[in-house]
């Protein structure tokens, strides 16, 4: 139950691009560093341990999310398009925060047909601390020298996508 409310919340969340109003880190900020655990999507496998931002000379979008999110499985299409048309420019990085790693293993699996990105889990929840966020899923776009360009809570809309583009190509 507890689950359904906190889904429905999710969605919530995901109808309105208020993202100003949660915590964390705002545009202009340092983005802030954190270990995560990298998956290898084509054998989803741990590969190992890195640092969430560390895209030397790259942009980085970042999108927390969970598996059981609807906003958050709705992008997943989105972030899979977007990755492809910014790639030469910008790492596009999913990193799940669910507590059960078996859980967000068994769901990059199922999803390994969409997830053309770096993927990561951060089940001890670091990184999720350190950007305070408390609702999913919530992206940040950081420049390549290391501040936020851009903060989105919920699903993308064309005109997130187009933003997040145009900050790219600035």
């Amino acid at each position: 139950m507890s689950r359904l409310v906190i889904a429905l919340f999710g969605l919530l969340v995901s109808m309105h691009g208020f993202a100003d109003e949660f915590p964390g880190p705002v545009v202009g900020d340092t983005a802030v560093d954190a270990s995560v655990l990298q998956v290898t999507v084509d054998n989803i496998k741990i590969n190992k341990s890195i640092l969430l931002t560390n895209q030397p000379n790259q942009y980085l979008l970042i999108e927390f999310g969970t598996t059981w999110c609807p906003a958050c499985n709705s992008n997943l299409p989105i972030l899979s398009k977007l990755s492809s048309d910014i790639a030469n420019l910008a790492t596009t990085r999913l990193v799940l925060i669910d507590k059960e790693m078996e859980l967000s293993l068994k769901y990059i699996e199922d999803n390994k047909e969409v997830i053309n990105f770096d993927t990561a889990i951060d089940s001890e929840r670091a990184a999720w601390s350190l950007y305070k966020t408390g609702y999913v899923p919530t992206s940040y776009l950081v420049s390549r020298d290391g501040k936020i360009l851009w903060k989105h809570v919920g699903s993308y809309s064309a005109e997130d996508v187009a933003t997040i583009k145009g900050l790219i190509h600035e």
